[in-house]
């Protein structure tokens, strides 16, 4: 990245040629300045339709009758992106003179004291062109430097300017603001003054005239998301529909969010009540904007009433650009929008956007965590047609307007989104139940739901015995439901969505409510000896009411002993949002709680880029759908080896592979609620599936993502199982091998790592036969998830396993693993070694509306030793040919015949913005062993070392006997069984370079770094001395 010196700025029309991919400088009134482009790549909002509409537009129109200057200037969307960049500068000035003054209510009361800042995009480079080196690629050793260089602006600023020496200067930001680390830049959210942005810019400059940080004033229209100004609109497309689009067709609602900027604790202290304060205020100074309006006077001597907020929004205020003769012709279609929103607002009585019955009509609700501070405003009484959404609109620009305001958004409606299932998740081999088999049922797990409801007698739920609470006490004692949290309220509807996803998890049949089993019934779940915290999320026939707070809902559920959730609810709204980097945050947090939600049902007709929220979630798990099996399959349904129909494809906005995983979702059997009957159970005879959404008895067939993720979840509490009562790592139950706390991010690479692959995408329910599809792609991500190639079982497979848990790496460290496959000791692998390496890692959660959310990016990488024609080469993750730098997930597999093959596995911690990242590793293949060299080495040991630890242990393969275990498709794990080979018990080996100069191909790492979860600093210009508060 470069910047320029522009010396044509002292023309009246401050023209500025921009290269949109690099950063701008303007002397005195703009210091540097992002390049749309160039934003574009670090943050996801409106401007970007904004943008790209206008420079349509200007391409299409043809310039007649306009000066030079006009014409070039209007011909590139560069000069409106400048202009608009100096009128947020201006605001930000403005705001800043206003500091002290009072603002009072129509009362004539004083409602609050404005305080002067403005919110602020702030960029650290890799530039090491200047006095301060930044050209680390670890993006907490850039902040780190940041700070030093902010902590010396006193002694710079007073230098640099003396009529500046006096002010006090106060930056804040934290932790979770992030919004963008890559190797070019660290992007965070920031709080301060418009003069404090001036003195960074100045002190960061050099004489060569390059900067390390950029700093820049947000647009206002940057802030809202994409998607969030709704406009009618008809979409007469036809498509498949599930069950969620037949129920309950997904639209947008009179629901904001607003996440606010980070901020001292004289601006907004961590209370709930200031920050309700706040949320007031901003509605207050909106009405007001609209209400009060001056006139404007055009070329043609017309007068114009304008609202003042028009003229405080980049798109409507008064612009030498956007309101020239050429542009009054032929006007920006999305400035007439934005201008035909506020003025309706402002002048139309018929709306009631400025009255008090609108303000006495908000619920209003706030969140207050360490990661983020929001505001949600739900309008109540909004009609159902909602008038083309003309006060939510007005106020969605409004808010986008306030200093204190990062991101805003539209909240769309959230919606809601198994015999053979329990075999086709544990072995994909027909009745073969190898877990149950092993007693591996789910016994002493615990799965917390939310969903429409749960009819708890039910016979695959019923406990006869009394005492049955729904008020959110847990009672671990009762036979399924072990806490009822009533938070919509405390049942469930007619063959409700609740309980059918419930029974195809958790769910068996008993006809009696007893403790004591009967025979299996048509409809038991996964993990048929678990049991679920219910958090009731739907009122009657309408859901979902979600928690805003992520802790508000997770919380019950862990109190109840549950640390795995699974979700078959969402929106259909991609990009990043405030829900999303909520349940982000609380997993990244607990590290041993993990989530899994239901993709979506929007991927009909191969819709790419449709996996909803909360499931394009860094941190949780996303289960797409696959076809089931048998009398589960309809007359125009292919295999199970298909991606179904409807499942939601990726990638995330930013790239990211979703979904994670894929489970039985089309055609499930499961329980079906009959509220009013006691012990509703089976038919007589199995019912076959005929399409669509069919009730038998207490039964209930149905289809769509939401019955795969239950699925998966019942798989989840299977692996959490094997875990706590030691299975792993010799495939039977060893008590003294039991993990007492496995992380999420390993159950998570468990599923992963084993998943596989399916054949094609199934279109003939809309008569296109099956589209081709393979690993890694955007309709089946890692593929379908398969417990047998997951994890060695004794007497079912002939797996090896390495696992690595909770296992911490400091920034620019390197962990090495190094294994051999046995082909050698009679293992018979079905003439196919293949290794699995699975690397998963909590990631702090992003800043809503990012463009590349990853912020703490590991890489893995193998390199392949051996007498073969692949000797030497590196493999990379997520079937690429370079490092990933854009997923939290990475997988490698590689096949190897040879018996001199040794496969060196690497997890470099590339660019982190924290000081260090925990991760998991999952390792398996056929006759897995760690290698151990006897040559003699100069360097750093590559071998993993046998020091006893609590680290990772090497499973020997279990002991094991000959059994087929066939398939439709060709499978890259063995199955004959293996001897059992010596237990080990291993710690990686960490590769650490000697103390050198920081440079971007060798990133140092900081001593005894600190990580503070909020930083601010303040420094008093005294007489060119610093001191610190």
């Amino acid at each position: 990245m470069t910047l320029r010196r522009n010396n044509s700025i002292r023309r009246r029309r401050r023209k500025l040629t921009v290269d949109n991919n690099n950063v701008s400088v303007r002397e005195e009134e703009i210091p540097s300045f992002l390049g749309y482009e160039k934003l574009k790549t670090i943050l996801s909002s409106s401007i970007d339709e904004d943008m790209d509409s206008l420079s349509q537009q200007l391409e299409e129109e043809t310039v007649e009758g306009e000066s030079e200057e006009i014409s070039s200037s209007v011909s590139s969307p560069s000069s409106v992106w400048e202009e608009g960049i100096l009128h947020e500068w201006q605001r930000a000035d403005n705001e800043e003179a206003q500091k002290g003054h009072r603002r009072f209510d129509r009362n004539g009361r004083v409602r609050e004291t404005v305080k002067g800042t403005s919110s602020f995009l702030v960029c650290v480079s890799s530039s090491s062109s200047s006095t301060f080196d930044f050209s680390a690629r670890n993006g907490y050793q850039r902040m780190q430097q940041m700070k030093t260089m902010i902590s010396s602006l006193s002694e710079k600023g007073g230098k640099a300017n003396n009529a500046i020496a006096d002010d006090e200067t106060t930056v804040v930001y934290d932790d979770s603001s992030t919004l963008y680390n890559k190797d070019d830049f660290t992007c965070m959210y920031s709080t301060m003054t418009a003069s404090t942005a001036r003195k960074i810019h100045q002190v960061s400059s050099s004489s060569r005239n390059q900067s390390d940080i950029i700093v820049q004033p947000l647009i206002s229209s940057t802030k809202i998301r994409d998607n969030s100004i709704v406009m009618k609109s008809n979409n007469n497309e036809n498509h498949f529909q599930s069950r969620e689009d037949t129920e309950a067709e997904e639209s947008s609602t009179s629901t904001i969010t607003v996440s606010l900027c980070p901020s001292s604790n004289n601006d907004i202290d961590s209370t709930s009540s200031s920050v309700q304060t706040l949320a007031s205020n901003l509605i207050y100074r909106i009405q007001e904007s609209l209400e009060n309006s001056f006139f404007e006077e055009s070329e043609g001597k017309r007068r114009s009433r304008r609202s003042l907020l028009s003229n405080e929004f980049m798109w409507t205020k008064k612009s030498t650009l956007l309101t020239s003769s050429r542009t009054q012709q032929h006007h920006n279609s999305r400035s007439l929008m934005y201008n035909s929103i506020l003025e309706t607002a402002a002048q139309d009585p018929a709306y009631g956007c400025v009255s008090e019955t609108l303000i006495n009509n908000l619920n209003i609700q706030v969140e207050v965590s360490s990661s983020q501070h929001l505001i949600s405003y739900e309008f109540i009484n909004a009609s159902q047609d909602d008038k083309d959404y003309v006060c939510s609109n007005a106020f969605i620009i409004g808010l986008s307007t306030q200093p204190e305001v990062c991101s805003v958004e539209r909240v769309k409606q959230i919606g809601l989104f198994n015999d053979y299932a329990q075999w086709i998740t544990q072995s994909n081999v027909e009745n073969d139940r190898s877990f149950w088999d092993a007693g591996i049922t789910g016994i002493d797990q615990i799965v917390q739901i939310s969903d429409s409801g749960l009819d708890t007698d039910h016979c695959y739920f019923w406990d006869s015995s009394p005492g049955e609470l729904k008020d959110g006490t847990v009672q671990s004692t009762r036979r399924k439901v072990v806490q009822y949290q009533p938070y919509a309220d405390s049942s469930d509807v007619s063959s409700g969505h609740g309980t059918h996803v419930t029974g195809t998890a958790v769910g068996k049949r008993s006809t009696d409510g007893g403790v004591e089993g009967e025979a299996l019934g048509f409809a038991d779940g996964v993990a048929i000896d678990g049991k679920v915290a219910f958090f009731d999320i739907g009122a009657g026939s309408s859901c979902c009411s979600v928690p805003t707070a992520a802790t508000s809902l997770f919380t019950p559920g862990i109190n109840a002993g549950a640390t795995i959730h699974s979700g078959s609810w969402g929106g259909s709204y991609n990009p990043y949002n405030s829900l999303t980097k909520g349940f982000d945050d609380f997993i990244y947090t607990d590290g041993d709680f993990i989530a899994l939600f239901a993709a979506g049902n929007d991927g009909q007709l191969n819709r790419l880029n449709t996996v909803g929220f909360p499931a394009d979630g860094k941190n949780v798990i996303t289960v797409g759908s696959h076809n089931s099996h048998g009398d589960d399959l309809a007359w125009y349904m292919n295999s199970r080896n298909h991606v179904s129909i409807f499942s939601s494809r990726g990638p995330t906005n930013d790239g990211r592979i979703k979904p994670d995983i894929l489970a039985p979702g089309f055609g499930i059997l499961s329980a079906g609620a009959i509220p009013s009957q006691t012990g509703e159970c089976d038919t007589a005879t199995r019912p076959s599936y005929t399409g669509g959404t069919v009730s038998h008895t207490g039964l209930l067939y149905t289809q769509g993502t939401s019955m795969a993720c239950p699925a998966a979840a019942g798989a989840t509490l299977l692996i959490r199982q094997y875990l706590t009562q030691g299975f792993y790592p010799t495939g039977s139950k060893v008590l003294s091998d039991a993990m007492s706390n496995p992380s999420g991010t390993l159950l998570k690479a468990i599923l992963i790592n084993g998943a596989e692959p399916l054949e094609a995408i199934d279109n003939a329910a809309i008569g296109q036969g099956t589209t081709p599809s393979v690993m890694y792609d955007n309709h089946q991500g890692f593929g379908r998830l398969n417990l047998l190639n997951s994890l060695p079982l004794a007497e079912k497979n002939s797996l090896g396993a390495f696992i690595v848990d909770k296992q911490s790496l400091d920034g620019g460290a390197t962990d090495t693993y190094v294994f051999k496959l046995d082909t050698i000791s009679g293992i018979s692998c079905d003439g196919t070694n293949t290794l699995s390496v699975t690397l998963v890692w909590n990631d702090p959660p992003s800043s809503t509306g990012c463009a590349k959310c990853v912020q703490n990016d590991l890489d893995l990488s193998l390199v392949l030793a051996g007498a073969g024609s692949n000797n030497g080469q590196t493999i990379f993750p997520n079937g690429r040919t370079s490092k990933d730098d854009v997923n939290n997930v990475e997988r490698i597999r590689v096949d190897s015949n040879n018996v001199e093959d040794i496969f060196t596995v690497t997890v470099n911690a590339h660019n982190l913005i924290t000081a260090s990242q925990e991760y998991s590793l999952v390792a398996t293949g056929c006759g897995l062993s760690l290698f151990e060299s006897d040559e003699p080495t100069s360097g750093p040991s590559m071998i993993a070392s046998q020091n006893p630890s609590s680290l990772p242990t090497l499973s020997p393969y279990p002991s094991t006997l000959p059994t087929t275990l066939p398939t439709t498709f060709p499978t890259p794990y063995p199955t004959a069984s293996p001897e059992a080979s010596p237990q080990m018990t291993t710690s990686p080996v960490k590769e650490e370079s000697p103390p050198s100069t920081p440079s971007p191909s060798e990133p140092s790492c900081v001593e005894n770094p600190t990580s503070n979860l909020f930083f601010k600093i303040k420094i008093k210009l005294r007489e060119g001395k610093k001191t610190r508060k």
